[in-house]
């Protein structure tokens, strides 16, 4: 596999960027929730997401103040089940309970559920705000 760039969202526990070529332009981000977040304070949240790696999501949620009291991770691309939605909704109907996902989940989500279900979306926040510019006009100009 060739890469040109790699973005590291979050921290670098595995210290990735240690061990890529010099030649390899290495952007850092983190993920930052829309303001969706504000309308959970006070609430226990039950978040569910089927990413790649759910526990950034559920990180990010502890980050921004609003720590899930449970977390549910399913597999990446995952097709919820009628079993699932049973479930999510049974959730979802506890007192003072906010079921949160992120916005690929629950555009998977039957109609009958997403009523239910708060999406947080993200937004990248870049260490370097002007890095993935110059990575992009380095990279058009080998084109």
């Amino acid at each position: 596999m060739r890469a040109d760039g790699v973005i590291i969202i979050g921290r670098d526990d595995a210290h990735l960027a240690t061990h890529l070529p010099s030649s390899i332009t290495v952007l850092a981000a983190r993920l930052i929730p829309s303001a969706t977040i504000r309308r959970l304070q006070g609430k226990q949240i039950i978040a569910f997401a089927g990413i790649g790696r759910p526990s950034k999501f559920f990180d990010m949620l502890r980050e921004a103040g609003a720590p899930p009291m449970r977390s549910i991770a399913f597999d990446d691309h995952h097709a919820y089940t009628e079993r699932d939605c049973r479930r999510l909704s049974v959730l979802a109907r506890q007192p003072r309970t906010a079921l949160v996902t992120t916005r690929k989940d629950w555009v998977k989500l039957p109609v009958w559920l997403q009523e239910d279900v708060s999406v947080i979306d993200v937004e990248l926040l870049w260490a370097d705000p002007a890095a993935p510019e110059r990575l992009l006009d380095q990279l058009f100009a080998t084109v």
